[in-house]
């Protein structure tokens, strides 16, 4: 898969080769493997009367979860603050496309960062009440408005409220809920990928796209 990607898209480079979909398969099924001591470990249920773990019965699982957090590090280097020490004086992006990497690392770390925002607003809320339709349409619709004032950028409330809509009608059909963890999951999973989608249509007809298809 990762090669056919290849032969019709080209070769990925710098940030791209971290995010691009085949990449991003093949660092699932390596998260999986290299998780195996930590999930193991985790489903272990110790009796009442088991001493406490030691640190050298844990080893493997602190090994695990040290390579899992490693490879994960790695796929958001671009935002990583050891591997680029913006806090320090005088501290430029080596290389030549120094300027280019930097303005897609902030997009992209912007993407993740408003992601865990909004996800974390609305799936909090869910838990208290169950939302009528159209409620989260409003929300993201007032926070596009809202952000939008920032520096004119009317033009993507639209989609945001839209996306708001379809989270409205996810949740009637999903019926997402901690009861229904699957449900859940594939609605915390399924709202950001809408609301990104549409705000990358409204640039592409109003801006077009900067950004490679990787």
């Amino acid at each position: 898969g990762d090669m056919i990607w290849h032969e019709i898209f080209g070769i990925e480079i710098g940030v791209e080769a971290l995010l691009s979909p085949t990449h991003l398969i093949l660092a699932v099924g390596m998260t999986l493997i290299i998780s195996g001591p930590f999930r193991a470990g985790w489903r272990r249920r110790p009796d009442q009367n088991s001493p406490v773990p030691g640190w050298f019965a844990l080893l493997p699982q602190l090994l695990s979860l040290t390579f899992m957090w490693s490879v994960w590090s790695f796929l958001t280097q671009f935002a990583h603050p050891l591997v680029d020490p913006w806090a320090a004086s005088g501290y430029r992006p080596p290389g030549p496309r120094g300027l280019t990497l930097l303005r897609m690392s902030l997009g992209i770390t912007g993407f993740f960062l408003q992601t865990g925002l909004m996800m974390g607003v609305v799936l909090y809320t869910m838990r208290r009440w169950t939302l009528p339709l159209g409620s989260l349409a409003l929300v993201f619709g007032l926070n596009a408005a809202f952000m939008s004032l920032m520096h004119d950028r009317y033009h993507l409330i639209p989609g945001a409220a839209l996306a708001g809509l379809g989270a409205d009608l996810m949740i009637r059909w999903l019926k997402p809920s901690l009861k229904r963890p699957g449900s859940l999951r594939l609605f915390a999973l399924t709202i950001p990928m809408v609301y990104y989608a549409l705000y990358y249509m409204v640039l592409i007809v109003t801006h077009g796209l900067e950004w490679s298809v990787h």
